[in-house]
């Protein structure tokens, strides 16, 4: 069975939980695979975090940070510090060569995807439970 649904490996641990019969635990970020598996609806989109610790990628005063949002359809980077971004139609251009982010005609669908990005940042917060005492 293919499934080219989105999923993270952030719901590999929900997944289990659910498939114990056991409920997640506050503040997990991920989600039950279990639906999809079944038949049901993928996420819409996804958040990819990527924070380099070292100099790399061209940037030379500081590490890079990105975030990228996909969805079916779309791939959309946003770098920390920088002007620009990264915008690819993942259907017309499956390889990534023609980056639309500074297109005029692609700006309203930019601006779609930084808010959905935004959504995504804010809800992936970490709530886990918090530690009262130190070790």
């Amino acid at each position: 069975m293919e499934d080219t649904a989105l999923s993270s490996t952030l719901d590999i641990a929900p997944t289990i939980l659910d498939r114990a019969g056991l409920r997640p635990y506050f503040g997990i970020q991920g989600r039950s695979l279990l639906p999809q598996l079944g038949g049901g609806p993928g996420r819409e989109d996804l958040l990819i975090e990527f924070n380099d610790s070292g100099y790399r990628m061209g940037f030379r005063n500081a590490p890079a940070r990105v975030r990228t949002l996909l969805t079916d359809r779309w791939q959309l980077s946003v770098y920390h510090g920088q002007s620009w971004g990264e915008l690819y139609d993942r259907h017309a251009d499956p390889q990534q060569v023609h980056n639309v982010w500074d297109l005029p005609d692609y700006h309203p669908i930019r601006s779609e995807l930084m808010e959905r990005l935004m959504h995504q940042v804010i809800g992936t917060m970490d709530e886990s439970p918090r530690a009262h005492r130190q070790a």
